[in-house]
């Protein structure tokens, strides 16, 4: 397979390779013969999810395709490969860059380069994107994952306030240098190298799309001054819990890595303030 190094020099994206994010990747530039992986992530529930076992083997599937698959084909079974795989409640033993670690070595060894025999030459491979729901990328690009306060969006720095007048006036976005910084500055405040940090998520609501009303009505009862207290230990931090494990990839970063959420945000009414 030969990756397709065509670029398109009209307005209309046809494909990934179309969009100015690929374009402007720094690995993609320096590598353009370079294949392109597309991740992809998601839960199965192998209990009843509505009986009393419900969560306890919940098993996290982490897959793979390549953009130079034809994307008409690229959705197809015999094209998604199987990556990584493991409990979704080992998450509150380890972290995630523990867990990825794995994957994480692998990809960092395509991006250098294998050889191959046939035909003999020199491979490279660079992650694209990584495609989940809105909750997934969040909690995996180490963003705020509550979306009924402060910040809530992933591209912009819109607040959760300010959704009814600015929904479509966002003046200030993600940067990967403002990323990187306030990354820096997390690891600062916690005295720890940044391989040893422990990313704290709660394994029931990992990779689980939305929380229910009842869950919402619950969490609204809580008390006035838990609610400072959280803003205060996320003020100046643009709600960033901690780094991606995947930006220590040449080809990946959280700001631009995570495309948006189409299908929840339109097809089941929970629009994204960044799609218009």
């Amino acid at each position: 397979m030969r990756a397709q190094t065509k670029v398109h020099s009209d307005e209309k994206i046809r494909d990934l390779k179309d969009g100015i994010v690929y374009k402007k990747n720094d690995y993609f530039k320096r590598n353009p013969d370079a294949l392109s992986i597309i991740l992809y992530s998601d839960a199965v529930e192998m209990q009843n999810p509505l009986g009393a076992a419900r969560g306890m083997y919940k098993i996290v599937f982490v897959y793979f395709t390549l953009c130079e698959v034809d994307k008409s084909q690229r959705s197809q079974i015999d094209h998604l490969q199987l990556a990584l795989v493991f409990r979704e409640k080992l998450l509150k033993k380890y972290s995630l860059a523990t867990i990825f670690k794995p994957l994480i070595d692998d990809l960092k060894s395509l991006e250098i380069g294998i050889d191959v025999r046939f035909p003999s030459r020199r491979l490279k491979c660079g992650v694209a994107c990584y495609v989940s729901d809105n909750l997934e990328a969040s909690l995996v690009g180490g963003f705020s994952a509550n979306f009924s306060s402060g910040d809530v969006c992933r591209v912009c720095h819109i607040q959760y306030k300010d959704l009814v007048d600015q929904a479509h006036e966002a003046t200030e976005f993600w940067t990967t240098e403002e990323y990187d910084d306030i990354c820096d500055s997390l690891l600062e405040d916690m005295d720890v190298r940044e391989d040893s940090v422990d990313i704290a998520v709660e394994a029931q609501n990992l990779f689980t799309e939305y929380v229910s009303e009842s869950d919402e009505n619950d969490s609204s009862s809580d008390s006035s001054e838990e609610s400072e207290s959280e803003q205060d230990t996320t003020e100046g931090t643009r709600g960033l819990k901690s780094r991606c494990p995947l930006n220590i990839l040449q080809s990946f970063h959280a700001v631009t890595g995570f495309p948006l959420d189409i299908m929840h945000d339109l097809f089941e009414g929970n629009f994204n303030c960044c799609l218009a």
